[in-house]
């Protein structure tokens, strides 16, 4: 299960110690409460399941069922079904303790300050057929609802039309239009796969402009629904430019999540000042998604770069493989005058002759009208004679 956990923290010199293997243990051990510890059955946490429509505190019995192991069975969900069909009337909060009774594979686990929130895939297996159909055979005995209880219900969704029919029943009461309503609907609901298509149906009744879905896409958990939104933000034409762009990219965990999502948003973002495009390339943690980043920016923008801007890229990688793929990237988007000195600040970024050669290959055209003089300059950065011979050779 993806697990998200917004207020542990585990000390860096404890993580730089561990393998792999330990620290992801350590995180799933650390996110699902700091330890090893039996979970109750359904049984021992329920033993009357009536209480799940009858008790008079659904937080406690929520974080009860967060940390049961439930029932995977048809009998279970029939038994769930039976206590909603018994019933003329339920508060939202009962009903959202039977969707959350459902036993499920947990896709995504989330620990915030309002407790554990676990959800399965959406319309995936039987689980979501019962969820369904507690959803819809209770939203009409709904009596009484608030905001954090519509939000879960919302995020409990398997369906786009069952989505659609909540919003219809109760969104206009729940959502002034504010900042502040629409936090509240989120927090109500972290890690849900039904935000994505929350805020594309608000986005077509024109009850999430940008400044609405960019909030949204703030308080995603997980990179893959960063992306989910993002797709579809910019497929209905949000503004990505300047700023948005970098609070974007800064929102992903990891570099696999900011390459797509730069590929994606570099195509719309053409006038992307040389300043945002580096910040951008800081932002990823290893060298192979700087030089895709680069990579990206040259195929998508009429960026322009000067060889002293290069040189600055260049002294962010770690390896000079990267870097020389940097400089092929991006020769054809040199521009302004070219000088000596910043050829060899640029040659300087490399620690080995053959990638100072490749680098010297991509940009000898820019560099052979410099006099003989600046030239030997240039070679001078070469380690070896054979070096030196075929970088002069390059620059004649």
């Amino acid at each position: 299960a993806r697990i998200f956990c917004r207020d542990t923290v585990v000390p860096a010199s404890t993580m730089s110690n561990l393998r792999p293997a330990a620290l992801l243990t350590l995180l799933a051990l650390t996110a699902c409460g700091g330890g090893i510890h039996k979970r109750w059955t359904f049984h021992e946490a329920f033993p009357d399941p009536t209480e799940l429509v009858t008790t008079q505190d659904p937080a406690a019995a929520h974080k009860r069922l967060a940390d049961t192991e439930l029932p995977r069975t048809r009998a279970h969900d029939d038994r769930l079904l039976e206590l909603l069909r018994t019933r003329t009337e339920i508060t939202a909060a009962h009903l959202v303790l039977l969707t959350r009774a459902v036993g499920h594979e947990n896709h995504s686990v989330c620990h915030t300050d309002r407790g554990m929130f676990c959800w399965g895939d959406r319309a995936k297996g039987e689980a979501a057929a019962t969820i369904e159909l507690l959803l819809n055979e209770g939203l009409p005995k709904i009596t009484t609802i608030d905001r954090r209880w519509y939000a879960e219900l919302i995020g409990c969704t398997q369906t786009d039309p069952t989505l659609l029919r909540y919003l219809d029943r109760f969104h206009a009461q729940m959502d002034d239009g504010s900042e502040a309503a629409l936090i509240d609907i989120l927090k109500g609901m972290p890690g849900s796969p039904a935000t994505t298509p929350l805020i594309l149906a608000l986005r077509e009744r024109g009850q999430a402009d940008d400044n609405r879905c960019w909030i949204a896409f703030s308080y995603l958990s997980f990179d893959d629904d960063r992306l989910d939104l993002l797709r579809a933000m910019v497929g209905s034409g949000i503004d990505v430019q300047g700023e948005r762009l970098l609070q974007a990219m800064r929102a992903f965990s990891f570099d696999s999540g900011r390459e797509a999502a730069f590929a994606m948003l570099v195509q719309k973002a053409p006038s992307l000042q040389f300043a945002d495009a580096k910040a951008v390339v800081a932002m990823f943690s290893f060298d192979e998604g700087k030089q895709k980043a680069c990579a990206a920016l040259a195929k998508a923008t009429a960026i322009q770069v000067t060889e002293a801007q290069l040189a600055e890229l260049l002294r962010m990688f770690s390896f000079d493989s990267d870097r020389a793929a940097c400089v092929r990237s991006l020769a054809a988007h040199l521009h302004g005058t070219s000088t000596a000195l910043d050829a060899r600040a640029i040659l300087s970024t490399f620690s080995f002759d053959s990638d100072r050669l490749a680098a010297t290959r991509a940009l000898a055209g820019r560099w052979r009208h410099f006099p003989q003089e600046e030239r030997r300059t240039i070679t001078a950065t070469f380690s070896f004679d054979s070096s030196k011979k075929e970088a002069s050779r390059l620059l004649d």
